[in-house]
């Protein structure tokens, strides 16, 4: 039974964006037409690899050691002029791989590709870290300048990086990482950035560089040391019906970076930091080009940590024409997530999205930010002609957190036929042309415009105030209704208030007050105008669970003899119904499960709460 969630529609506030410069006008961002025409013209134009059909079952060739046996199959087949070669079903533990042009890696049914955790066995490659160039490690795939590739099948490939020493070096990644922003910084040639072996880079799990005709079907693949699958300066990569799963630290599903013509389609996406990254570099590259073309269509995301989709402030080369269509997501901070950075200037537009059904988005189902962007030097458009059609969000945090600068506007965002249920009232600043059609928040349905300083919104009456926004404020006890002072005095006496916003929707006043308790805890509640509470959320150790809900939860994690690593608990109650909600990590599988005072399971849903816990985070 999914939880009930108290769905708290505050109105929409928009703070009114300054005006832009007259040379900064609308003439430099045309509105965007077809869009959906275009996305079909890219469907169609995407090449498949071509693969000849000779075919090399692994265990007719090579010695016992799997990481010989593999890497010799793909030489030899490669010699002959390509082929596929089949991996049997079996656990095969091997090290980096090296893909060629014409191969086809296949796993069948009950095969598993284990990537030995032992960093020095990875050579050193060219790869991107981060968006910069440089020597690392050899991805544990990886193919650079090659074409007709394609990883199939029906088997697993696991690059174990949630083995301890891939996990450590994220805690020791920093020092790299200045150095290698340092060593870009002096002009040193890629060539001469070293790390790999004594460094704490971590590499990815399949990387392609400048490769063309790239497709991935049918397998899973999980556990990356960093990212999952990462195409760079690549062309027409299909990745279709796939499931991507990968626990640790900054964990991307798919990152595209600077490559063009892209299919995702009917893949699914479960407990990753961001399911797909759109990216095109950090720093001035040569032959670098902008990441665009870019259809993700008939998937789902689930328990993703932080986006679903992210076009990512690393875009020097900038990205544009970029559709999401059909999508479900499940539990998500944000859904789509844009950040233009004024100092790379990349340019990010035509970006669409259709037919998105979306639950469980904690922040923004659309947050985009220019503001924290440096070196802004002129006012040349750098994020606009933004879509949405069909959207269906509920339990979602914002409908829109949009962040413009005041030297650099976001121009042109178009939300039709839609529906949001949130909890909090959306963001607007600088930004120029928002345009809604048939949008609904919370059941009310929203028709035609109303205009505030330069941007146009639903009608809804809104009083606006140019210095503030207007979807909560922050008052003292004293401002409370008396109907309010009295519940907290019935069932609180003398528990001292922390912190109380008033927040205004469409039908009510709602007080979300904080109540200090001991041992630095609190209380949080949800009161009505009319005193009536809503909704309790209290934080409670281990040991004061009910005997039922402990023994509920280790009938639910099959406890064996392994460490159990509790990292959070709340209480929450609503007017009617209460429960326990339990977040932490057992087996090395992360769990959030919500079980009542008698012992019953009520939620059930398998997600990543932070983005990794280790035993110094457990309670």
């Amino acid at each position: 039974m999914r939880l009930p969630i108290s769905c708290i529609a505050l109105i929409m506030a928009l703070l009114a964006c300054n005006r832009q410069k007259e040379n900064a006008s609308n003439e430099l961002v045309p509105e965007s037409s077809n869009g959906w025409e275009y996305a079909d013209s890219v469907r169609n134009e995407i090449q498949s690899a071509k693969i000849p059909t000779d075919t090399l079952r692994l265990i007719d060739f090579g010695s016992k050691d799997d990481s010989q046996r593999i890497q010799k199959a793909i030489d030899h087949v490669y010699e002959l002029g390509g082929g596929t070669i089949l991996i049997p079903p079996g656990i095969h533990y091997t090290g980096p791989i090296v893909l060629k042009s014409k191969i086809n890696l296949y796993l069948e049914e009950g095969a598993e590709l284990k990537f030995i955790a032992k960093p020095e066995i990875y050579p050193l490659a060219y790869n991107w870290f981060n968006g910069i160039p440089c020597m690392n490690y050899s991805s544990m795939i990886y193919a650079k300048d090659a074409s007709d590739i394609q990883i199939s099948g029906k088997g697993i490939i696991d690059g174990q990086g949630n083995d301890p020493v891939w996990k450590s070096m994220k805690f020791h990644e920093r020092k790299d990482w200045e150095l290698l922003k340092k060593l870009e910084n002096t002009n040193v040639k890629p060539i001469n950035r070293k790390f790999g072996n004594g460094h704490s880079i971590r590499p990815d799990l399949i990387t392609f560089l400048e490769c063309s005709r790239i497709n991935i079907s049918g397998v899973s693949i999980k556990n990356a040391p960093f990212w999952v699958i990462h195409p760079i300066l690549c062309k027409h990569v299909t990745i279709k019906k796939c499931l991507i799963s990968s626990h640790g630290y900054d964990q991307i599903g798919i990152g595209l970076e600077s490559s063009e013509n892209i299919l995702v389609d009917s893949t699914k996406f479960q407990f990753i930091d961001d399911g797909v990254k759109i990216l095109s570099g950090r720093v001035k590259i040569p032959n670098n080009r902008a990441s665009k073309n870019i259809v993700i269509q008939n998937s789902v995301f689930e328990n993703v940590l932080y986006s679903a989709v992210i076009i990512s402030s690393q875009t020097q080369a900038g990205a544009n024409h970029i559709f999401l269509s059909d999508l479900k997501i499940d539990t998500s901070e944000t859904a789509l997530r844009i950040f233009a950075n004024a100092g790379l200037k990349g340019k990010l537009h035509e970006i669409f999205l259709k037919n998105i059904q979306a639950d469980q988005i904690t922040g923004s189902f659309l947050l985009s930010n220019i503001n924290n962007s440096s070196n802004l030097s002129d006012s040349s458009p750098l994020l606009y002609n933004i879509h949405l059609d069909k959207i269906n969000a509920e339990n979602c945090g914002r409908a829109f957190l949009l962040n413009g600068h005041s030297k650099n506007l976001i121009y042109n965002v178009n939300v039709r036929d839609s529906k949001f249920s949130t909890f909090k009232g959306s963001f607007v600043k600088n930004l120029q042309n928002m345009s809604f059609s048939n949008v609904q928040e919370n059941e009310e349905n929203y028709s035609g415009t109303n205009t505030v300083g330069n941007i146009q919104i639903p009608k809804i009456n809104l009083e606006h105030n140019e210095d503030d926004i207007l979807n909560s404020n922050n008052i003292k006890f004293n401002d409370l209704p008396k109907s309010v002072k009295n519940t907290l005095a019935a069932n609180y006496p003398q528990i001292p208030v922390n912190n109380i916003d008033q927040m205004i929707t469409q039908s009510n006043i709602i007080y979300n007050i904080n109540l200090k308790l001991e041992s630095s805890k609190e209380l949080r509640l949800l009161v009505l105008t009319n005193g009536k509470i809503m909704r309790s959320e209290s934080d409670i150790t281990f040991g004061e669970l009910p005997k039922a809900v402990i023994s509920a939860l280790e009938t639910y994690l099959k406890i064996t003899p392994a460490p159990l690593m509790i990292n959070e608990i709340k209480k929450i109650a609503f007017q009617d119904f209460a429960y326990f909600e339990i977040k932490g990590e057992y087996n090395q599988k992360l769990f959030a499960v919500g079980i009542n005072n008698n012992g019953d399971i009520i939620e059930e849903k398998q997600k990543i709460i932070t983005t990794y816990f280790s035993p110094a985070k457990s309670k």
